[in-house]
């Protein structure tokens, strides 16, 4: 099966993220933030996601907050899809649709205040620069915390730009450019004692001030394709990806004796974990589709073949 979220529905909403957007498509489960998960942490029928989440097509392979300022829709593929999508893809695949480049010039500025301390702005521009060839920018800058939750914050900003040339003609060419950098606080949530949220406030921060989670991730696309007629076309997308992240966060910790509705609190020695990662990953892809469609009768089909290599590094 196969569920498409709007720009529509996800203006709509107010959604600022990609896993705001996934919350209108069934079968999927957004994991919580306890331990400080990190990224898009999302269940795609009942398996981990990680390895399913797609950019235009191409696998988007890595760990961070995917925002939706330069997203025009999403489809998600429900099923066992590694016959299109190589590895991964156990429970589907979930492909972001890049705002393209239009010959109709638009200028659009939005604003969004939350009483979460949220401040949010976006920007999307669009302006033509020949008959068959327009630019658009799109700009975002988000600071926002928690609701009823000390410390924790949210910030990320990011430009994507892109250029299309030859739009309604045989031969297309499009350059697109995505930058986002993130600076997050993380929220390593409340213990478990007893099988259960320890009975403290809501607003109760069990991390360190300077715990963070910061993100940089530039990601460049070519993509040219080429109409045969109307029913043959070609297209080759080439993909340079990097994401550099650095997260440091502690949370406590009971060792091997957690302590029970009957442990005295003199008995209970709390320590904290403090684990971390950094690094830096990079994707490079070619690929390469052909598409035909054809009538066999009053049934239309539409026949995709193609190649696709790839070099990624951690």
């Amino acid at each position: 099966s196969i569920t498409v979220v709007s720009s529509q529905v996800m203006q709509s909403q107010a959604a600022t993220s990609l896993e705001d957007a996934l919350r209108n498509v069934p079968g999927i489960t957004l994991n919580a933030g306890e331990g400080a998960a990190r990224g898009d942490t999302v269940n795609l029928r009942g398996f981990s996601a990680f390895n399913d989440f797609f950019l235009d097509g191409i696998r988007d392979a890595a760990v961070y907050t995917r925002d939706d300022f330069d997203v025009q829709s999403v489809e998600v593929l429900e099923g066992p899809s590694a016959v299109l999508f190589g590895r991964g893809s156990t429970g589907g695949a979930i492909n972001q649709v890049s705002k393209a480049p239009g010959l109709h010039p638009f200028e659009v500025v939005t604003a969004q205040l939350g009483t979460n301390d949220l401040y949010r702005a976006t920007a999307d521009l669009d302006t033509p620069i020949s008959p068959t060839a327009a630019v658009r920018l799109n700009l975002m800058g988000q600071s926002a915390g928690v609701a009823d939750r000390d410390l924790v914050r949210n910030r990320r900003w990011g430009v994507a730009p892109a250029v299309e040339f030859g739009i309604g003609e045989r031969d297309t060419l499009i350059l697109t450019y995505l930058h986002q950098q993130q600076d997050d606080i993380l929220d390593t949530g409340i213990p478990f004692v007893d099988g259960r949220p320890a009975p403290v406030p809501r607003d109760a921060f069990f991390g360190l001030a300077g715990d963070r989670g910061t993100t940089d991730d530039d990601i460049l696309t070519a993509r040219f394709r080429h109409e045969f007629n109307d029913n043959l076309s070609i297209a080759d997308t080439l993909r340079y990806a990097r994401y550099e992240f650095d997260y440091q966060f502690a949370a406590p910790n009971f060792g091997d004796d957690t302590p029970t509705s009957a442990t005295p609190l003199s008995d209970i020695l709390v320590g904290r974990d403090s684990p971390d990662s950094s690094g830096v990953a990079t994707n490079l892809d070619d690929q390469i589709d052909l598409t035909a469609r054809f009538h066999t009768g009053p049934i239309t089909h539409t026949l995709v073949t193609g190649v696709e290599i790839a070099r990624q590094t951690v």
